[in-house]
């Protein structure tokens, strides 16, 4: 689990673990609806880039 804003280095780590494993890759987000949380949710999808959906 990840909170707020990840590290570049935790970012690499979520994209390589997707990399090697066969399964589908999903991204679950829990939060709220504040500006904050939205763009927590825009910017892991941008900086990993390895969602199914």
């Amino acid at each position: 689990m990840v909170r707020g804003f990840g590290s570049q280095s935790c970012v690499d780590v979520v994209r390589d673990r997707v990399a090697t494993d066969p399964s589908e890759a999903v991204l679950l987000m829990v939060g709220d609806f504040d500006c904050s949380d939205e763009d927590i949710e825009r910017d892991r999808v941008a900086r990993t880039g390895c969602w199914s959906h």
